[in-house]
């Protein structure tokens, strides 16, 4: 009996077919569900946060800071950043790199933040991330990159010690201001002291000595102005040093005015005596005109008036040399008296009065004038604390209600199921192209008012930008916050997350009012917030493709297909909510409206999503942007894109007042 064979290579092949074609099949069925799993939204997450917003440090110290970014993507995808830590205050990057990442994962990078050596102000970093995921058979991506950038406010200040240096110092430089302007006032007493005796010898002598001290005052009041300079820069060693200098001529301008006024007082006593003996001899030898003398006595008495007639000339010579010369014609007139009086007993023949004559001076009344020094009031100003942006410094702005800060709102996202990350990109580009003039602050996912400080972002000249997102909400309890998201609730919930938001960048940039720019749903939250909570906190409203009269048509039928369905519910025409708002009372703060046209929306004209008619607000300065709209590309969603809409970012410059750059 013969055996049959087993067909064995056919059912192998069979085996190998099928599974083959199982591989196939399930290899498109994945590709399909990625290629799905995208379309929905489900594309490159990037996280980034920071272990310290605020650093609080003394001048000269240091500290760490570790920034975390992470990333979430199809599990298929490389993702590649490059980063970037940036020193806004000086002006220049402090390091910069790239980085290769997969889905679900995080790096970390840690930085040595260094306060200035003295001083007290605050400096600002931006550390910055741009991130995308490299597009493969299995993983379908957009090659937009993704951007996250953080900012960390440096706060420094003097130590105790160094303040109680500074106040030292500074007694010690009025104290000496203080010497030094009442050594000049008494300079300038003896100046004008001397001059009465300008037409003596002696003032030769005097005005050197005052022109050495003048000069001697005059460097140390420069000493003291450059110390005052060094003292406002804390420049403690040059300072020193100058007090020091400034110490030692003081004292020796103080032993040149005591010498000096010795000697001014020892010559005006001079003076005056040297008045009285002219004063006597003169009357001695004006009581001789009428005697008669001898030929001996008469001779005596003529030269007598001719040395007399030169002493009194008080210019001639120094005044000691003048009171010795009068002292000396003194005792001759007084020895003529005694020779007149012998001749009367004698028989001598006798002469009338000489023909010499008394030669007339006019002299100078000399007086000391009171000393009337007051004590002048003098200050020093230490140095503002100053903040620093792109390399330009000012003094740091306390509270100022100007140049109020921008917060970015997003619109519907159309998705629920997708992460809420996703929905703080939408300004992201528009928020880079408001720079220098807004400082781009990265993003707010949540607001926690406690780990933030008061005024943090308001220190600069220059205004902030914020994303913000009401799709976040936090959950706390004693021993810890979680981070919640939350994108099932209605326009009135996120009208409230919005008036916490609000505070939030108030408190920060230490504001009294924000801006805000919103898009599509984004602008139905704002006019809630503001019918419920007034538009005290707002500067004014400028608003991107919003419905303001609510979405009908195939918009509100695809809305809930995927997006929330409260939300849509709430912007239907006809609901309640919208309703309400066109009822509200109209803000009394200026509202801006850019609407988009040229797509068929509906049976009318607008951006593809939203019609013409229901963006529009009769209220508002409205703004009419044509575009246009291709397969699912709708010109709603391009109006946030600055290479799609360029008008859309020239137009809120507009609105905002800024310049072309």
């Amino acid at each position: 009996m013969v055996k049959k064979q087993k067909k064995r290579p056919f059912n192998l092949f069979l085996i190998i077919a099928l599974s083959t074609l199982a591989l196939i099949l399930i290899f498109f069925i994945f590709k399909i569900y990625l290629l799905a799993n995208y379309l929905v939204g489900n594309d490159l997450i990037i996280s980034l946060s920071s272990d310290k917003e605020n650093i609080f440090l003394l001048a000269n110290q240091s500290e760490k800071v570790t920034f975390e970014i992470s990333a979430a993507a199809n599990p298929f995808c490389s993702i590649f950043c490059n980063y970037s830590l940036y020193d806004l205050s000086d002006n220049y990057t402090l390091d910069s790199g790239n980085i290769s990442m997969s889905s679900r994962n995080f790096q970390e990078k840690s930085y040595q933040l260094y306060s200035p050596k003295k001083g007290s102000g605050q400096k600002i970093y931006s550390f910055k991330v741009l991130c995308q995921s490299k597009k493969t058979a299995f993983c379908n991506t957009e090659t937009t990159k993704r951007i996250r950038n953080v900012l960390i406010t440096l706060d420094y200040n003097l130590s105790k010690e160094e303040e109680i240096e500074r106040d030292l110092s500074a007694e010690k430089i009025l104290l000496l201001k203080n010497y030094s302007d009442y050594l000049l006032y008494t300079y300038n007493y003896l100046d004008n002291l001397s001059l009465q005796i300008n037409f003596t010898q002696d003032y030769l002598q005097f005005s050197s000595s005052l022109r050495n001290i003048s000069d001697n005052l005059t460097k140390v009041n420069s000493y003291l102005i450059n110390a005052s300079y060094f003292w406002t820069m804390e420049d403690y060693s040059s300072l020193n040093s100058l007090l020091s200098s400034s110490e030692e001529d003081l004292s020796k301008i103080i032993l040149s005015i005591n010498s000096l006024n010795e000697s001014l007082s020892s010559k005006f006593s001079l003076y005056v005596a040297i008045l009285a003996n002219i004063s006597v001899i003169e009357s001695n030898l004006k009581n001789l005109k009428n005697i008669n003398m001898s030929l001996k006595s008469y001779n005596e008495t003529n030269s007598a008036i001719n040395e007399f007639n030169f002493a009194k000339n008080l210019s001639s010579s120094n005044l000691s040399s003048k009171e010795n010369s009068l002292l000396q014609i003194l005792n001759w007139t007084n020895n003529i008296n005694l020779s007149l009086y012998n001749d009367s007993l004698s028989n001598v023949t006798l002469y009338s009065f000489p023909d010499a004559v008394i030669t007339e001076f006019i002299y100078a009344n000399i007086s000391f004038p009171e000393f009337n020094y007051t004590q002048k009031s003098f200050s020093l100003e230490p140095q503002k604390a100053s903040c620093c942006l792109y390399n330009s410094c000012s003094e740091c702005l306390s509270n100022s209600n100007e140049n109020y800060p921008i917060i970015f709102l997003h619109g519907h996202d159309f998705n629920e199921k997708v992460s809420a990350d996703h929905s703080l990109d939408a300004f992201t580009f528009i928020q880079e192209g408001l720079e220098p003039e807004y400082l781009n602050a990265g993003s707010l996912i949540v607001a926690q008012q406690e780990q933030a400080s008061f005024n943090s972002l308001g220190k600069i000249s220059c205004p902030i930008s914020v994303r913000a997102s009401y799709y976040f909400d936090l959950f706390k309890t004693s021993e810890k916050i979680t981070v919640l998201q939350t994108k099932t609730s209605n326009i009135d919930t996120y009208s409230i997350k919005l008036k916490d938001i609000l505070e939030e960048v108030k408190f920060k940039s230490g504001k009294d009012k924000v801006i805000i720019i919103a898009h599509s749903m984004g602008g139905l939250v704002v006019r809630r917030y503001v019918q419920v909570f007034g538009d005290s906190s707002l500067s004014q409203i400028i608003l991107i493709g919003t419905p303001n009269h609510g979405i009908d048509e195939s918009t509100l039928s695809y809305c809930s297909l995927l997006g929330a369905k409260s939300e849509c519910e709430d912007m239907d025409k006809s609901s309640l909510f919208i309703n309400k708002l066109e009822n509200a009372p109209k803000p009394n703060i200026p509202i801006s409206v850019i609407i988009g046209t040229g797509c068929q929306t509906g049976n009318e004209d607008g951006d593809g999503i939203v019609k013409r008619s229901s963006a529009y607000l009769d209220y508002a300065s409205n703004y009419y942007l044509p575009g246009n709209c291709s397969g699912f590309e709708y010109l709603h969603g391009k109006l946030l894109s600055p290479e799609a809409s360029p008008e859309v970012l020239t137009t809120i410059k507009s609105i905002l007042n800024i310049s072309k750059r």
